[in-house]
């Protein structure tokens, strides 16, 4: 494996690799959200016809740094590219990309705008988000690239005071397919650590995501680690 990542992102040990993602949703409503920071539920079907040109920009010109997205290509290869912003201006990546789960922003400041990344084009359908002054996309989805498995060793769940959530881990197997609950939990304003003590066993190309329904204008945040072996 070539990925390397501390916080946030995939360490190798051997034929191993240790994936740590995070989201949060600020905004909860009572009818199910993805756990990320744009809000409502991510929008896997803009992928459903393939791999997509990405689209990115910022809504402040003073956003010029270097822009990290990382995903799949479309045989379901882990894929990452870099490109520098122009603020507001609309740039196009260079690889087409069939899954978006991370971005991050790199500069001598941190990012003063929204960055949004967009398939179709520059004000189309949004697939990957960093809010302000955070440098780092806050997004619960990831999905197992071709010729590994997953095995997911836990997840935690924070809620704030005097909210409470519903908060489900689903998967899918194809795009084709529905999403599958594979753990629920509900918590009130606490922090929840579920553990799976043999690793829960996500197959190659599954696609994963946490949701919850809570209290509208709620805020919800989940953390998961997974082992990718090769397979």
């Amino acid at each position: 494996m070539q990925e390397v990542f501390l916080h946030n992102k995939a360490r190798s040990f051997n034929q191993n690799t240790l994936v740590h993602k995070f989201g949060e949703n600020t905004a909860t409503d009572t009818s199910p959200e993805t756990i990320w920071s744009a809000g409502g539920l991510y929008p896997w079907s803009s992928f459903d016809s393939g791999a997509q040109t990405i689209y990115a920009k910022s809504s402040n010109s003073g956003d010029t740094g270097d822009l990290t997205v990382q995903g799949l290509d479309a045989n379901y290869n882990l894929l990452t590219e870099t490109k520098t912003l122009t603020g507001t201006g609309v740039v196009t990546l260079s690889n087409q990309f069939l899954r978006i789960f991370r971005l991050s922003y790199e500069d001598t400041t941190s990012n003063a705008g929204t960055i949004t990344t967009h398939v179709t084009s520059g004000s189309g359908t949004v697939v990957g988000q960093v809010e302000a002054g955070d440098n780092q996309s806050l997004m619960c989805v990831y999905t197992i690239p071709t010729k590994h498995r997953g095995y997911l060793t836990d997840y935690t769940i924070s809620v704030e005071k005097s909210d409470d959530a519903r908060v489900e881990l689903l998967t899918r197997s194809s795009s084709s397919s529905v999403f599958q609950i594979k753990s629920v939990l509900h918590v009130y304003q606490t922090t929840f650590n579920q553990t799976f003590p043999t690793g829960l066993l996500i197959p190659e190309k599954t696609d994963i995501e946490f949701r919850c329904t809570g209290n509208a204008n709620g805020s919800v945040s989940s953390c998961f680690n997974l082992v990718l072996q090769h397979n």
